[in-house]
């Protein structure tokens, strides 16, 4: 039995109320129906929180075609809150890709603590992009539980999932800097740019000497990347190692120590130790 046929079903008061979910439901599940009926109908049940057509506004989630009545669609089951994960979560298992996506970003939307342990399995997704949009959405929780896993994934070769990942360590701040500074001596060279580059836009001060130490780093990258995190970092420890950059062996990089040094003496709150 669908849940229409059950709440079609029901004896109880209210039956103008629930005549209308019901329209709604059936106006949003009519595939050949107007997309502006759909996402008003969406919008509707939504704003009332309508908590018996859950099952009915993810099934269409996942299976709208439009891209518009799928975000309204999106916005309709975040607003019911938690009691959405029973039937979103066992949806990162599905065969599709498409619909895995969409249930990230749609976590993403939600923001539900209770689904960190979920996304993380997601970060290992062999779709690149759910994968890089499950990272994304643990950085919007902003929680030191998902840290570990975030960590295991630095140093992907895709720019654009390096981008979430710095993204969301920065959002989780300073607890993610001890495990960022255990990173700086990774054998891979990616991994080791990536952290001193988040550990740079954090600006924890703490970060000091292991950016310091990898300013010898055999890579050219991971030795740049160490250069720009001082830069961006404050007090006269990080200055000092700037100063002993400038005599890098490296033409390029002793520009660079020159060019951050000279913005440090441009912006006199920086000099605080």
């Amino acid at each position: 039995m669908t849940q229409l046929q059950r709440l079609q079903n029901r004896s109880e008061t209210g039956w103008a109320e629930l005549a209308e979910v019901i329209e709604l439901m059936q106006t949003l599940a009519d595939p050949q129906g107007d997309k502006n009926a759909r996402i008003r109908s969406a919008f509707s049940l939504g704003a009332a929180a309508r908590q018996e057509a859950l099952p009915v506004l993810i099934e269409q989630l996942i299976t709208e075609p439009d891209f518009f009545v799928r975000e309204t669609l999106t916005w309709a089951v975040v607003r019911m809150g938690a009691a959405v994960l029973p039937a979103l979560l066992p949806l990162l298992e599905h065969a599709d890709p498409a619909v895995r996506l969409q249930v990230v970003h749609t976590l993403s939307k939600l923001s539900e603590p209770r689904a960190t342990a979920a996304l993380l399995l997601a970060v290992q997704d062999p779709d690149a992009e759910v994968a890089r949009r499950a990272v994304f959405a643990l950085g919007q929780l902003g929680s030191s539980e998902a840290l570990g896993g975030l960590i295991a994934v630095l140093g992907q070769p895709s720019a654009q999932h390096r981008q979430s990942l710095n993204t969301a360590l920065v959002q989780v701040g300073s607890a993610a800097v001890p495990a960022l500074i255990e990173a700086l001596d990774q054998p891979s060279a990616l991994v080791r740019a990536q952290a001193a580059d988040i550990l740079g836009l954090i600006g924890s001060g703490e970060a000091v000497p292991a950016l310091a130490d990898l300013l010898g780093d055999g890579d050219w990258e991971v030795r740049f990347a160490a250069l720009s995190a001082l830069g961006q970092l404050a007090g006269q420890a990080a200055q000092r190692a700037l100063s002993l950059a400038v005599q890098d062996p490296d033409a390029r990089l002793r520009a660079v120590a020159i060019r951050l040094l000279a913005d440090a003496e441009r912006a006199p709150s920086r000099q605080l130790a």
